[in-house]
């Protein structure tokens, strides 16, 4: 370290000089060289505008400090985990940016974040913590209700919206509608695609407005590990709809795309409560987090007014037993959100043998309803719904 830098780190409080130390090497250890470089650039920027460091250094520095920790994240090297546990404990690890699991008693970070979800559930305040739904989205499916096809008139309402309207290009171009020409304007999507396929994309597009939040580099990858996860259990649910349950299918695929809003819920408050993530986490935090993310993805479609039958299958697996009773669309939901979880943790080389570890908690005879999900899944290329 220079003896400038050294210099100004004499002149900031003590308390921000540890706070410094104690980040970078409990969680960023093998960055010292890289990071304390960045904090000390930072530092003297400030110090060049004037800023008693002596005086003012704690406020004003542990925000340059937080600052530098994100400018240096780039460089960390790709997590690499090790998750032996269940899937869907697997999953919900993962997703909130964990290393692992831990046999151990909650943490008080954990307990601090379980007591503000309920807390919040308890108030019926889970909603406020979202986005609403863009009040576009319920007016393009109305339009799309009509017996013939309402060309002008879905134009008219999407061009209302541009950013709506954007980002709904950008989705129904994805691979998951197989576009074999990219549609630049509204009017060459509305030709190859049907009914349902542009039903799809205006809830994909809805869902990822409501799911997006965060700028910090951990906020983003949890949202879109979240955002794709919820895509792919859409798809499951609605495969799963069509090959032998007696469920309407676009029923299915909302209520697998709505699945993971409580998880973005929950993401938010973690995020809010000072959570860190790249941590190892117990399993009875993982366990209890999700029948909460559950409970709250349950406030949140009672808020959106969605129909019963969806409340009920999502409201279902907040209460899972060992041999749960479960609705149609409920059974869908449990079997599609374990196929989804386990394809996107296996993609991304997560977890191996995916299929024996959806086997373990579907048991062997419902893994072969199962077995068309994951082909369909493995026709659908890995795609960014948060552009």
């Amino acid at each position: 370290m220079s003896t400038d830098l050294i210099a100004l780190q004499k002149e900031m409080s003590s308390s921000v000089v540890r706070h410094t130390k104690e980040l970078v090497k409990g969680h960023y250890s093998q960055l010292t060289g890289k990071v304390l470089p960045v904090v000390g650039r930072e530092i003297s920027h400030l110090k060049s505008t004037g800023v008693d460091l002596a005086q003012d250094g704690f406020e004003i520095t542990k925000n340059v400090i937080s600052r530098s920790i994100d400018l240096a994240i780039e460089y960390l090297p790709e997590p690499k985990p090790s998750f032996e546990g269940p899937v869907d404990e697997a999953w919900s690890a993962f997703s909130f940016g964990a290393t692992g699991f831990k046999e151990d008693k909650l943490s008080k970070q954990e307990y601090k974040v379980l007591s503000e979800i309920e807390i919040s559930i308890m108030n019926n305040t889970v909603v406020k913590n979202i986005p609403q739904l863009p009040k576009i989205a319920p007016r393009l499916i109305n339009a799309l209700k009509e017996d013939s096809y309402p060309w002008t008139e879905f134009s008219i309402i999407l061009r209302e919206d541009e950013k709506f309207q954007k980002r709904f290009l950008t989705i129904a171009n994805s691979p998951a509608f197989g576009l074999k020409a990219e549609a630049k304007t509204i009017e060459q999507l509305l030709i190859p695609l049907n009914k349902n396929d542009l039903k799809q994309a205006i809830l994909i597009t809805a869902i990822s407005t409501v799911m997006e939040f965060d700028k910090d580099k951990y906020g983003k990858e949890s949202r879109n590990r979240i955002t794709e996860t919820a895509f792919k259990t859409a798809i499951a649910c609605k495969t799963l709809a069509s090959d032998g349950f007696e469920v309407d299918e676009e029923s299915a695929f909302i209520t697998g795309l709505t699945y993971h809003v409580g998880a973005i819920t929950a993401l938010r408050i973690m995020r809010n409560t000072g959570f860190v993530t790249c941590s190892v986490l117990s399993k009875p935090f993982v366990k209890r987090l999700q029948q909460l993310i559950a409970l709250m993805t349950y406030q949140i479609v009672l808020a959106w007014k969605l129909p019963k039958n969806i409340r009920i299958a999502i409201k279902e697996q907040a209460v899972l037993g060992e041999n749960p009773k479960l609705s149609p669309l409920g059974e869908i939901l449990f079997l599609a959100s374990r196929v989804a979880m386990a394809h996107y943790l296996s993609s991304n080389k997560i977890i191996k043998d995916s299929r024996d570890k959806v086997a373990v908690i579907v048991g062997l005879d419902r893994l072969a309803v199962c077995e068309t999900s994951f082909e369909t899944l493995n026709t659908i290329q890995n795609f960014n719904f948060t552009k």
